[in-house]
């Protein structure tokens, strides 16, 4: 199966950096295991497993999530060409944004204490007339930022 942005460029326009979502995009996950687990002690310590179909309820839910959680992994793309950025979020129904490196005002990252120390953030990306592109959850969000903003000055110098 090929990408969304592999499929999107145009000729002489190739792939500088590409961004993949933090492992933290599962934290919700992690709670519906922990509520699974803790249950499931306590149908156990309660003297028997007369209630063992209480458990199946926080499985469910966390099946589900992980489920849901991987799709979003895997059909949400982002990439930064020596032309312009790329972001691609969904399966079934999709939204693409290709924003030019041209019109790229600004990069924004938003981190906190946890994404500071597992490397992760939300990064938005402002363009002419507007437009603002947000990615959450990106793995690695200062290293692709530093990207963006380097192909981006290249790409205007260029044009200047």
């Amino acid at each position: 199966m090929s990408s969304y942005v592999d499929d999107s460029l145009i000729p002489g326009e190739r792939v500088v950096k590409r961004a993949r979502l933090s492992l933290m995009v599962y934290a919700g996950s992690g709670t519906w295991l922990l509520l699974f687990i803790a249950d499931l002690v306590y149908v156990i310590m309660a003297g028997g497993l007369l209630g063992w179909y209480e458990c199946l309820i926080p499985l469910f839910f966390f099946a589900s999530d992980v489920i849901s959680t991987m799709i979003r992994v895997r059909s949400t793309e982002l990439a930064v060409t020596n032309k312009r950025v790329l972001a691609k979020t969904g399966f079934i129904s999709c939204s693409t944004v290709e924003l030019s490196l041209t019109a790229l005002e600004s990069v924004l990252l938003t981190q906190g204490v946890l994404g500071r120390i597992l490397n992760y953030g939300d990064l938005a990306f402002k363009g002419t007339g507007n437009v603002t592109v947000p990615i959450s959850y990106v793995s690695h969000p200062l290293e692709f930022k530093r990207e963006v903003m380097a192909v981006s000055d290249a790409a205007k110098n260029r044009a200047s």
